[in-house]
């Protein structure tokens, strides 16, 4: 009995509410080491799309590294690729089958986004011309995989 409530009490422990600052930092390093090489391994924001959970789940866990990807095994993807301009590009991608691929950006995928912070909830709103999505920021999770620090993000659709 006492393993099962440490065991929880350690879970509850590291999951934690994000700041709008701590936010807009993740997507910052992100846009950093995509503006050095056109790529980002560490700081790769991306979720789970197995079976379109992306679009079709309420709930949505976004992950801030590529060891995410390999380390929970899933093969479908959607990567968060913000840009300076208050951009960011939703990119599907497959690494299920050879070769890897990814469907081609087309406006329907990029977005305006924003940070908000109401009612001292933050909000992440992706908006275009052809559909918008507001996200509650619930809490992010500090992971570690070989010496190397992500965060899990936990995402509620509005």
């Amino acid at each position: 009995m006492k393993y099962i409530i440490f065991l929880l009490l350690s879970t509850f422990g590291f999951c934690q509410e994000i700041t709008k600052k701590e936010l807009k930092e993740l997507i910052n390093n992100s846009i950093k080491e995509y503006s050095k090489n056109n790529y980002s391994y560490e700081h790769t924001i991306l979720t789970n799309n197995q079976d379109s959970i992306f679009y079709n789940s309420n709930e949505v866990e976004l992950f801030t590294s590529s060891l995410a990807k390999d380390k929970n095994e899933f093969c479908r993807t959607v990567e968060f690729r913000f840009y300076k301009n208050g951009k960011v590009n939703l990119i599907d991608c497959q690494s299920c089958k050879e070769p890897p691929s990814c469907y081609v950006t087309r406006d329907q995928n990029i977005y305006n986004y924003r940070i908000v912070n109401m009612n001292g909830e933050i909000f992440l709103n992706l908006k275009n011309k052809y559909t918008e999505m507001n996200f509650l920021v619930k809490s992010k999770e500090k992971l570690m995989d070989d010496k190397r620090v992500y965060y899990k993000i936990s995402l509620l659709k509005q």
